[in-house]
């Protein structure tokens, strides 16, 4: 892993916007390069792909300089990172799974 890439993600943590909420999403570098690994995709789930960060670009723009960019592949609205939770839930609505 390119060290720009470590120094970037090692160890950020997200607070929720939730006063109640006493938990935190942490996003960490993998453990050991073995962890990093190519994952191929259909051409259907990169064409949804590339229209999910077409409207991420729109979304940045809406927001003018409001949107947190972490690079990440699914976000909030806002730009932060979205919960693996959430993901399931919002696949269970669909009827669809998230991996």
């Amino acid at each position: 892993m390119s060290s720009d890439l470590s120094e970037r993600i090692s160890g950020i943590v997200f607070q929720t916007d939730k006063p109640d909420c006493k938990t935190s999403l942490v996003l960490k570098v993998p453990k050991t390069e073995s962890s990093i690994r190519d994952v191929y995709i259909p051409n259907s789930v990169a064409r949804a792909l590339q229209e999910l960060k077409e409207e991420q670009a729109r979304q940045k723009e809406r927001l003018h300089g409001l949107y947190q960019d972490f690079d990440m592949v699914i976000a909030q609205p806002d730009g932060r990172p979205t919960e693996e939770r959430l993901l399931a839930f919002a696949g269970k609505l669909t009827g669809t799974q998230a991996c």
